[in-house]
């Protein structure tokens, strides 16, 4: 069970899984995530928003119900576009971070001895963007084999200094525009708590503290 579990996670880094598989690769990868105590809330997010996708029913009902189409946003629309793909790229490579730290975690708890830039060069193929997202992972985890988190790496740390404000406002501008965006929405909250020295998890056990009889 455990090694399928692995395996599962190796299908959703590497792209598998879609939406007619209802307990597939993400369901399974994302338990063994929170078994192995390992952030993955792009994985979470994605798998959740492919669940909300089945509902087609009921998602009808509730846009009328809660008049929840919004107009779209004027603006530009070609410099849109360019950011949609730098935020995109921001996404990847947030989101393959958290594929790869589960790699690790599980071959490490199953003592799998899982060659991680093997892995990654293996996957680079299909997807020009998945394969340059790849080739930054590859070059981390060639040039620290240990770290915890390819973000760490300097140079991918540099390549996202440089397109966070894209992907927060895509994300941004979807919510204003009432698009469900939950993966680009998980990847600003996911950089956000790897880079953030207080989480609000802190304010919920002190409140629990204060408020326990």
């Amino acid at each position: 069970m455990r090694g399928r579990a692995i395996e599962s996670a190796a299908a959703v880094v590497g792209g598998d899984g879609g939406p007619d598989e209802p307990n597939g690769a993400g369901a399974r990868a994302c338990r063994e995530a929170m078994d192995l105590q390992v952030p993955a809330p792009c994985m979470a997010a994605a798998v959740a928003g492919r669940d909300m996708f089945r509902y087609e029913d009921l998602r009808a009902v509730a846009e009328v119900k809660f008049e929840g189409r919004h107009d779209p946003q004027d603006g530009d629309t070609e410099a849109m576009v360019h950011q949609l793909k730098l935020a995109a790229y921001a996404t990847m490579l947030i989101s393959f971070s958290e594929g790869f730290w589960l790699l690790r975690s599980g071959s490490e708890a199953h003592d799998y001895s899982l060659d991680l830039p093997a892995v990654a060069r293996l996957w680079r193929g299909g997807s020009p963007l998945r394969g340059a997202v790849l080739d930054c992972v590859c070059e981390a985890l060639s040039a620290d084999p240990d770290t915890r988190n390819v973000l760490l790496d300097d140079q991918i740390a540099w390549e996202l200094s440089n397109i966070r404000e894209d992907l927060r406002e895509i994300v941004a501008a979807g919510i204003y525009a009432g698009l469900p965006v939950p993966v680009l929405s998980a990847a600003v909250g996911a950089y956000d708590g790897l880079s953030s020295p207080w989480l609000p998890t802190e304010l919920v056990h002190r409140l629990q503290g204060f408020l326990a009889p």
